[in-house]
């Protein structure tokens, strides 16, 4: 189906099919956790799991205590940004 599809004409389909990738991409960073609390409705639009978030919290920090982090944002590449307090 894509076969003969341009990598600009394949992004712009997966603009349309996917908006939170397309923010990811072009927008700012998100802020996924503050204040020990997840931010449930930027989860959701970026549609990440609290267990995805998890596990590059333990690879980064190398903790798994939330209480020694201030904040955790997705950025516009897809990374994961760790605040510690």
């Amino acid at each position: 189906m894509y076969g003969n599809c341009s990598a600009a004409q394949v992004f712009q389909l997966v603009q349309r099919k996917k908006q939170p990738i397309y923010s990811l991409v072009e927008g700012d960073k998100i802020m996924l956790f503050k204040e020990g609390k997840f931010i449930t409705e930027n989860m959701e639009r970026t549609q990440l799991h609290t267990e995805d978030v998890m596990q590059e919290l333990r690879k980064r920090a190398m903790t798994d205590d939330l209480n020694t982090i201030k904040a955790i944002y997705i950025e516009r590449n897809g990374e994961i940004s760790i605040v510690v307090k």
